[in-house]
């Protein structure tokens, strides 16, 4: 989460949708109030909403002229990302469970064992917009949106690409690029219905970019 006062917009980071990338970009501006947002980057507007009095002393409602922003992505590319950058080595020791096959991790969440609702990045895209109405940016365009919202919100700045979860599937430039094929039958069925408001609210299909809000709102 960033909040910021001069340019009045405060940034919700959906895990792995070039978040931070936007953090910092968006964290550089000057204007932003550290004071009011959690140590966790992955707060959720509810989360943040409840504890605000408790941090600073005031009422929430002081933001109700401000921008939410948040950026989306297909479901099915996001789980594959997430999946790779859950193999690497750093992750591996925190959750040794994690299978090594894509279509094994994606079979596990048919009954999801305990553990795994430790991984913050696997709750639905949606979940991290509830209890705001947010301006939506998405993935597969992420350059000519960021530029949108530079221009909705009278910022200067440029993206830098950090936290690539894997050189083997380059997405930068902000290209979209399905990798899909590494999901079978099944595991795509799994996804589609454990992602399914995610791919209702944000517009997305299997195969596809986007099937209606390719321009942001």
């Amino acid at each position: 989460m960033i909040v910021n006062r001069v340019h009045k917009f405060v940034f919700v980071h959906i895990p792995k949708t070039a978040g931070t990338s936007l953090r910092k970009a968006l964290g550089s501006l000057s204007g932003r109030d550290m004071e009011v947002v959690a140590g966790t980057k992955h707060e959720t507007p509810r989360e943040f909403l409840s504890a605000y009095r408790s941090r600073c002393g005031r009422d929430p409602n002081e933001l109700q002229d401000f921008v939410w922003i948040a950026f989306v992505r297909n479901p099915w590319d996001r789980f594959l990302s997430l999946h790779r950058y859950l193999r690497l080595p750093h992750h591996r020791r925190k959750w040794p469970q994690i299978p090594a096959d894509v279509n094994d991790f994606a079979r596990l969440l048919e009954q999801p064992p305990e553990w795994t609702k430790s991984i913050r990045s696997l709750r639905p895209q949606i979940d991290y917009i509830e209890g705001c109405d947010p301006w939506i940016g998405h993935f597969e365009t992420l350059t000519d949106d960021f530029t949108h919202l530079k221009n909705l919100l009278g910022f200067e700045g440029r993206l830098r690409h950090l936290n690539q979860s894997s050189l083997s599937h380059p997405v930068w430039p902000f290209r979209f690029r399905t990798h899909h094929q590494e999901l079978d039958e099944q595991s795509r069925q799994i996804l589609t219905s454990l992602y399914a408001e995610d791919i209702k609210r944000f517009g997305y299909c299997e195969g596809s970019v986007l099937l209606e809000c390719r321009t942001p709102r």
